[in-house]
């Protein structure tokens, strides 16, 4: 059997990722107030964004430690089962790095790993794309190579409605946020080699519209 392993910036929550026979690995969010939380599992979406929105330091982000997939791999190779890690950009974090380190500590050979390059929604469509392709019957290896090729094509691009954020995590300063408001100013971002970068600027929901198309 395979079994398909990745991590919480995928956005499939837990329920979900039962249904589609995932391993979802959650990150840890470190609060200002030094409580860290679980991705995905210890606030829904819903309760961490209003959390969010009432916060003056900006929460943090760690990657999970080794011994969570070290733990995983060796379960997966006593039932002889073998382990698709499907892992957010290695540009943005250091979390497929653990998990490669993992597979090294628990000296097993039954683990194919898949940098997605992407994030977010990037990473959940090739996920979802692992699972059909496991649903199909193919390979591990198979799907590992058919991934590779379809990350080739896939775009993640977004609008960033509200620039208080971008000021808050020092990307943006302060007079930038407070004239970008007032012009209705919406940057527009993207996926770009691994990395989130800046792929142009629109003027209020139409423009943003526009740029995104």
């Amino acid at each position: 059997m395979i079994r398909i392993l990745t991590d919480s910036a995928c956005d499939i929550l837990p329920a979900e990722a039962q249904q589609l026979g995932v391993t979802v690995i959650p990150l840890n969010v470190t609060l200002e107030d030094g409580t860290v939380l679980r991705d995905g599992i210890d606030m829904t979406p819903s309760e961490y964004y209003t959390h969010l929105a009432a916060c003056r330091k900006l929460p943090t982000t760690s990657q999970p430690s080794p011994e969570q997939f070290e733990r995983l791999y060796l379960d997966a190779a006593a039932a002889g089962d073998e382990v698709l890690g499907i892992f957010l950009s290695d540009a943005l974090s250091g979390t497929g790095q653990c998990a490669r380190l993992a597979a090294d500590l628990a000296n097993v050979d039954n683990v194919v790993f898949v940098n997605t390059e992407n994030v977010c929604l990037g990473q959940s469509l090739l996920v979802r794309l692992a699972v059909q392709l496991r649903d199909a019957g193919k390979t591990i290896t198979q799907i590992a190579a058919d991934l590779e090729k379809a990350k080739q094509h896939l775009h993640l691009v977004a609008a960033v409605d509200d620039l208080k954020y971008l000021r808050k995590g020092g990307r943006l300063s302060a007079a930038a946020a407070v004239a970008g408001g007032m012009l209705g100013i919406k940057p527009i971002l993207a996926v770009i080699e691994g990395k989130v970068a800046l792929a142009g600027k629109a003027r209020g929901l139409p423009g943003v519209y526009v740029a995104l198309f």
